[in-house]
């Protein structure tokens, strides 16, 4: 896991219909949307470098599902995304593009 300072951001966000077949590389959020242009699912690789794909429920019928906010070209998701079925075990924040890990957010806050 990549802590201690090194900052990591998510350099783009691309947006595809409903099913479309993509590829990202490890800095890419990929927002599938309905037909309707509503968030469904983002997709993206785990900023630790483990290379898993992480896929986030965006719709509140799926349980648990994230919040996404999107403004220009920069996505936040709420709450914090925990991988903790995943060897790497990463717990982190994405806001405006950039990861925030919780290890670091609590040492600078106690």
């Amino acid at each position: 896991m990549i802590l201690g300072g090194v900052v990591i951001k998510f350099k783009k966000i691309q947006f595809i219909e409903q099913d479309e077949k993509f590829t990202f590389d490890d800095r890419i959020v990929v927002i599938e949307r309905d037909e309707n242009q509503n968030p469904l699912f983002a997709h993206f690789r785990c900023p630790c470098g483990c290379g898993k794909e992480i896929i986030l429920p965006l719709y509140e019928t799926s349980k648990p599902y994230w919040d996404v906010f999107i403004k220009k070209r920069n996505v936040s998701f709420y709450p914090s995304i925990y991988l903790s079925n995943s060897e790497c075990q990463s717990h982190f924040w994405i806001i405006k593009n950039k990861v925030l890990w919780s290890e670091d957010l609590y040492e600078d806050y106690y």
